[in-house]
């Protein structure tokens, strides 16, 4: 009951053009909570990944320190912010505090820690290899469900968005977001993950009963995971479809750049057949490493061909705009910011309050900057070094569990693979985005790196060897 309320309510937030209006993320938000609270009272998190546990905990128990820290206000505040000054000055004594906006520093509370409770809940929930792969095709599914309907919506209604009148980004598919960036961020985790899947239902059916089964051909083996193969080749082709037509040169870029190392690695590593005991030839150890960059080459090419094919909208639309973004104006100041509040931030929530005072007037009064398109450096705005500290932990953390996962594992190799693509993905892309300020982007990248990192501890399958080992529960392995 859990597990599926869990899904319910990550697909329920995507609806609300992404849950970023107040009432539907609290609402949402609380749902998550309490699921968080009851997953970890009645599961225990297994041995694994207790270390990925206490890691999320404490990372979020420090952020959430943090920010009470910056909303609190006391007379002879040391770190407090210069502008408490002013603002004693005109209107007499105040308590000064880190935070320039106390109240969206507090209120901030709830989508800062909602994406440490989805990860952590995922990891409670879904302990081992079968489940994490349930819990992806619950996140890819509908997804791909909701792509097909936007892509619908957008070639018959292109002026509308769900059930609403659509304002901006009227030439792109934005899906059910706003912004195009956004929807480009949410569909390249989709298609990094799609992809997998159909490499895993391709590599168990095997690439000659799938063409027998593409052809007809009465000694096919397998039925199954060949037309699986087939039906997630053609979700990723949707997807693919729908992320060209958002026309996010950055998304697009990012995505490449997903499907890239999961292509590589897989390529390189190769992954194992679920119905064999010992690893497939496509990826014994003694398989010549010519052999292994002859098909990461090929791979290379293939990509990089099919992409630059394909995505003639996105890079006409590159070669026209150029650099010519007006928030590539506004970077200077935004840098100035970073370098008044680098220590302790304006606080959390408080960049637009805080940008106007460091807009250059040379950039006209087109746009009103709420965000810096650039995560970083925002978090950095607003929080100050904690951020950098936490953020450096998170991810460094994350990438050694996917990369142990692709060192260890065989038959699911390909999801630390993709977890590490959509990780890239998500680093490059909020370099000059906000897409995981957007609480459902960011609800659902937990959990897919939730279920990476489950995967990625697992035990993996070896060879069946000549004595048999014990693991720390005592229990006998081949």
């Amino acid at each position: 009951m859990l597990r599926w309320l869990f899904v319910a309510m990550l697909f329920f937030m995507l609806l609300p053009y992404g849950s970023v209006d107040y009432l539907p993320l609290h609402l949402v938000a609380t749902g998550f909570f309490i699921v968080a609270a009851i997953a970890s009272l009645v599961c225990r998190p297994p041995l694994v990944v207790q270390t990925a546990w206490a890691i999320a905990i404490t990372v979020a128990a420090l952020l959430a320190i943090w920010l009470i820290v910056q909303a609190m206000g006391f007379a002879g505040n040391p770190f407090a912010n210069p502008i408490w000054k002013d603002v004693a000055r005109i209107f007499g004594p105040v308590t000064p505090s880190i935070s320039i906006a106390p109240g969206d520093t507090l209120q901030g509370l709830v989508s800062a820690l909602l994406p440490f409770a989805i990860f952590v809940t995922a990891i409670v929930l879904f302990q081992d290899d079968r489940n994490s792969l349930w819990l992806i095709k619950a996140i890819v599914m509908p997804g791909v469900a909701l792509a097909a309907v936007g892509l619908i919506q957008f070639e018959l209604f292109p002026d509308m968005l769900l059930f609403e009148k659509k304002h901006f980004y009227l030439q792109s598919l934005t899906v059910v977001f706003v912004n195009s960036n956004t929807a480009a961020t949410y569909l390249a985790m989709l298609l990094v993950f799609a992809i997998g899947l159909a490499f895993h239902s391709i590599q168990n059916a095997g690439a000659r009963q799938l063409l027998r089964y593409v052809i007809g051909a009465p000694s096919a083996t397998r039925p199954i995971d060949a037309r699986n193969g087939i039906f997630y080749i053609a979700c990723a082709t949707i997807v693919f479809v729908c992320l060209l037509l958002t026309k996010s040169r950055a998304g697009v870029g990012s995505a490449i750049v997903g499907v890239i190392i999961l292509s590589v690695i897989l390529a390189y590593f190769g992954s194992q057949n679920a119905t064999k005991t010992i690893a497939s030839s496509f990826s014994r150890r003694r398989t010549p490493r010519s052999t292994k960059l002859m098909r990461v080459g090929f791979v290379l090419v293939a990509i990089l061909i099919v992409g630059a094919t394909l995505s003639g909208q996105v890079m006409l639309r590159a070669q026209v705009q150029g650099s010519n973004d007006i928030r590539f104006c506004f970077m200077p100041g935004i840098l100035q910011m970073v370098r008044d509040n680098w220590l302790t931030g304006t606080g959390f929530g408080s960049f637009r309050y805080a940008f106007p005072a460091y807009r250059d007037p040379s950039c006209g009064l087109e746009g009103v900057l709420t965000r810096a398109h650039d995560f970083y450096l925002e978090a950095w705005i607003t929080l100050g070094l904690p951020f950098v500290i936490l953020a450096c932990i998170v991810v460094v953390s994350l990438f050694f569990y996917f990369i142990k996962g692709v060192r260890s594992r065989r038959q699911y190799r390909w999801i630390p693979a993709a977890g590490l693509g959509v990780l890239l993905i998500q680093i490059l892309h909020n370099s000059i985005d906000f897409s995981i300020q957007i609480p459902a982007v960011a609800a659902i990248f937990a959990a897919l790196m939730g279920a990476g990192v489950v995967v990625s501890t697992g035990r993996g399958v070896t060879a069946p060897s000549s004595s048999a080992t014990f693991d720390k529960q005592s229990r006998v392995v081949p």
